[in-house]
């Protein structure tokens, strides 16, 4: 996972069960796991982890860079 230097970027939620955005109080989730929490289906759940930073780096290449920088 890297470091999130814009707030318009998508990262994985550190307990891995969401995709988010923004910083402090402008966060939102843009996705959840749609698996059952319990019990957890470990394979279908690294299946999704691995697809969520799939999605969040593809998201954030295609963002425009932000004027000023």
């Amino acid at each position: 996972m890297s470091f999130i230097d814009d707030p318009r970027k998508w990262r994985l939620s550190m307990s891995g069960f969401s995709i988010k955005t923004g910083w402090s109080d402008s966060k939102k989730i843009i996705a959840k796991y749609p698996g059952a929490l319990s019990p957890l289906d470990n394979v279908q759940f690294q299946e999704w982890m691995e697809n969520a930073e799939k999605i969040c780096e593809l998201y954030n290449a295609a963002l425009p860079e932000r004027s000023g920088k």
